[in-house]
């Protein structure tokens, strides 16, 4: 339990990391936007002078008190005093001045230097004359405020015992006069005794006004310890100072708006966000290739540029889906994705070539009724006839096949758009279509229609082994993700891994890379469709030349 804090903190760190390296740019921008503001503004702005005093605080106790040294003094009431509208009175008497209190008291700025009893009196001023003076003033006003203060509360103290002196002796008086006029002895002894204690009282008393008078001379409040110089500079010339604090400034302000964005953001980053919302593996994550912004034309990677990114990633997702085809029964795979343009078909004529190159007999089908492209990936391929009329009962299913170039590769075009194109998917010649297919080839690959788009993939995803879910790098968002899943696990589809389709490591932040250490010629192949010696693992057969290959 006392590692969960650890791990994360290294999460936050890590997504710290991942945020700043991804959006590094825009911070960068950020920041270089809030220095040359600043600098912008400290070459424009008019200058000003800065001038300083400083003054000891010292307590304001009379001078004979014995507890002088022990008074606390609080500072930060003492600062508020110095920027006080009574202290500035005094200093605008002073000056007999014109300038209002509050222009007077927004230049000026009352700081406490830390672990003493020091306050720095600043003030701020078009006028290094002005600003001095000012300073000054505001130093000696203070502590004359202070000295008064001390002096009223004395001579209000002194005030008050002679009034009580007063009243005392009159009170005195009164008891004689009483004492000579009775009559009663025992009245009479209580009256001396009152008059005894009052007599007492009134020597205190008098003790005091003797005591308060001699200490009349109030200790100063403080000192200048520092008086306000002539500045010789602006205060506001500090290009370079300025810039740097903008540097900080705004390099804070582009990290914060960068984690701002990355919230606001809803698109699957990477192949662990894809994993962690879609709930199974990613098998492949195919990087963006040129040709694959003409979303209209059909790119085959795998036969155009073999010893490309793109096509080692597809034969990555060979090895995975042949991996779990030996643990388990994955013959009849459909591919699926969220929404159209993420990239299914592309996936789904690609893998069933490297599966074919591997020497696995594969039927690739285009179950996409609604708009069928399967077909314009295979050079030859026609959509005339195809699956929509097996399922109507017109064709039967090994009529229908196309052969193709590639050995071991044949096709099943969509046909004719169908006006019931799930009610079609639905059809128990479906299954019984599925189940023939399972005896003619190693492998039956399904370019399904999108999940959130249409119900078709839903029809047909209990009657697959797997499903393959195909997502595009940012492009896709969470939330489309979540809901296809939900809508899957409902029907009960057996969702095997993902692949993540057009990843641009530029944008991703994640330190993804593609390196490949194959040296291309002398000798050298790459791909498990040749040796280490270039020699081709099936003999070369002319395209004409390559028969259909259905396994009996």
């Amino acid at each position: 339990m006392q590692q969960e804090p650890q791990q994360t903190a290294d999460v936050d760190l890590r997504e710290y990391i991942t945020v700043v390296r991804k959006q590094k740019w825009f911070i960068a921008i950020i920041a270089g936007i809030v220095v040359l503001l600043s600098v912008g503004l400290t070459v424009r702005s008019a200058p000003v002078y800065t001038s300083e005093s400083r003054v000891l605080v010292l307590p304001t106790a009379p001078a004979n008190s014995p507890f002088y040294f022990l008074v606390v003094i609080n500072m930060d009431t003492e600062s508020g005093l110095v920027g006080s509208d009574v202290v500035a009175q005094l200093v605008q008497d002073k000056l007999e001045t014109k300038t209002g209190l509050g222009t007077l008291l927004s230049n000026l700025s009352v700081s406490v230097e830390a672990g003493t009893e020091i306050l720095d009196i600043d003030y701020t001023s078009p006028d290094p004359a002005t600003a001095q003076a000012v300073a000054q003033k505001f130093a000696t006003a203070y502590l004359e405020f202070r000295q008064s203060q001390a002096e009223n509360q004395v001579t209000t103290q002194i005030t008050d015992i002679q009034n009580e002196i007063s009243d005392v002796s009159a009170k005195i008086s009164s008891l004689q006069h009483q004492i000579d006029h009775e009559n009663n002895p025992t009245k009479k002894q209580e009256l001396i005794n009152q008059q005894d204690a009052d007599k007492s009282r009134l020597g205190v008393l008098k003790q005091n006004l003797a005591d308060a008078g001699a200490g009349s001379i109030v200790q100063p409040g403080g000192q200048i310890v520092q008086p306000a110089y002539l500045p010789s500079s602006p205060s506001n010339a500090g290009v370079v100072r300025n810039g740097f604090l903008a540097l900080i400034v705004g390099l804070a302000i582009g990290t914060g708006i960068a984690f701002l964005r990355e919230r606001l953001d809803d698109r699957i980053r990477d192949r662990e966000d894809l994993e962690k919302h879609l709930g199974v593996p990613v098998l492949a994550v195919v990087p963006k290739v040129a040709q694959w912004s003409a979303r209209n034309e059909a790119h085959l990677a795998t036969i155009s540029e073999p010893r490309s990114p793109a096509s080692e990633a597809y034969r990555t997702l060979r090895t995975s889906v042949l991996f779990m085809a030996a643990q388990k029964s994955l013959q009849v795979l459909m591919v699926t994705s969220p929404s159209a343009g993420d990239g299914k078909t592309t996936t789904s004529a690609n893998l069933a070539v490297t599966l074919a190159q591997a020497g696995k007999s594969v039927i690739i089908v285009s179950a996409d009724l609604r708009k069928p492209r399967l077909h314009r990936f295979f050079e030859g391929t026609t959509n005339v006839e195809g699956l929509v009329d097996v399922l109507t009962g017109d064709r039967g299913v090994r009529q229908v096949l196309q052969t193709t170039a590639i050995p071991n590769l044949s096709v099943m075009a969509c046909g004719p758009l169908s006006s019931s194109p799930a009610e079609l998917l639905h059809a128990p010649r479906m299954a019984a279509m599925l189940e023939e297919m399972r005896t003619l080839a190693d492998f039956v690959i399904i370019d399904s229609a999108p999940v959130l788009v249409v119900s078709d993939s839903l029809a047909m995803a209990a009657l697959v082994d797997g499903v393959l879910f195909v997502s595009e790098a940012q492009s896709t968002d969470r939330q489309a993700v979540s809901r296809a899943r939900n809508q899957l696990e409902q029907v009960g589809a057996p969702v095997v891994g993902a692949v993540m389709n057009n990843f641009d490591p530029s944008k991703s932040g994640g330190g993804y890379s593609y390196r490949y250490y194959y040296r291309y010629g002398d000798g050298y192949g790459t791909g498990p469709e040749t040796l280490g010696n270039g020699k081709s693992t099936s003999p070369e057969v002319p395209p004409a030349e390559r028969p259909l290959v259905i396994r009996h």
